[in-house]
């Protein structure tokens, strides 16, 4: 494909939400919000719950208004939250996502059931200044810069927890609108990812398929393992491991148990991630 031929020279991600925070002033929540600098473009992916994405943004002197574009990994209220609080402060961005990304959905916990979609309807956004571009296909944000569009199911992923309701009964979520965004650097292919809910083995096939059979050079964000058991951490931690990823930053999902086991594995190539790192992939410094 055309974007392949693209490279992006300087890539910078920063952090202003995620479970963790680093750093005087700043706050973190069960979220994810990341500011994604390529060749001097901006694009934000995620705004988090919407509860410290403002306060954090302007602890780092970074001003929201200025972001023209913001893509969103799925419709959780995790990562789609933030969006009305940016609009009202004077951001009107184009927002990219899937088309299931509005959809009603519940997480089961303990038998009950609690609303974890998007929690503002299309309207409202748009009455604020907020414009949707939906796509189930890949998407050029920028040059050499891909928003997954679907992510093919190769091997069968499952969350009996997540629901969506049916005419007369709970449905299972397929979660068809996990998506994450891949970078295409000088380095190697930097995949950026929300929450896996694809599962990391598709997740990675897919973004090797998009990158041209390229070996991902670094992987940055949210691999839903938090709850996940032994076993599936490992069998996760070798898909990386075969895959040759050479840097491993896990932030929100990710969980305690995998991120020390990919501690214990990846180091001295594994970053801790929270809230006020800033990374650039073209050194791989972290701040």
């Amino acid at each position: 494909m055309e974007w392949r031929e693209k490279m992006v020279d300087n890539l910078i991600v920063q952090i202003l939400a995620d479970n963790k925070a680093g750093g005087k002033g700043l706050l973190a929540e069960h979220g994810l919000s990341l500011l994604v600098e390529c060749d001097g473009e901006q694009l934000l992916f995620d705004t988090g719950q919407g509860l410290v994405l403002n306060h954090n943004a302007a602890k780092l002197n970074i001003d929201l208004a200025q972001i023209k574009k913001v893509a969103l990994s799925h419709g959780h209220y995790d990562h789609t939250g933030g969006l009305l609080s940016l609009l009202k402060g004077g951001c009107h961005p184009v927002v990219y996502a899937h088309p299931d990304v509005f959809i009603t959905r519940y997480v089961r916990e303990k038998e009950v059931m609690r609303d974890c979609g998007l929690p503002f309807s299309q309207k409202e956004l748009e009455e604020q200044g907020a414009s949707f571009t939906f796509s189930r296909g890949p998407t050029e944000l920028y040059p050499g810069v891909i928003l997954s569009g679907e992510i093919p199911r190769l091997s069968p992923v499952e969350y009996p927890n997540f629901l969506v309701p049916g005419k007369e009964e709970w449905l299972k979520d397929s979660l068809a609108d996990d998506q994450f965004i891949l970078v295409l650097t000088k380095q190697g292919p930097v995949l950026i990812l929300g929450c896996t809910h694809a599962g990391l083995a598709n997740t990675l096939a897919y973004a090797q398929r998009l990158a041209g059979g390229q070996r991902i050079f670094a992987v940055l964000g949210g691999m839903h393992l938090a709850e996940a058991k032994p076993a599936v951490i490992e069998n996760n931690i070798n898909i990386i491991r075969e895959s040759g990823i050479e840097y491993v930053i896990p932030l929100h999902c990710t969980g305690f148990h995998a991120m020390s086991r990919l501690y214990q594995v990846f180091d001295p190539k594994f970053k801790e991630g929270k809230v006020g790192m800033k990374i650039s992939f073209s050194e791989l410094l972290c701040s």
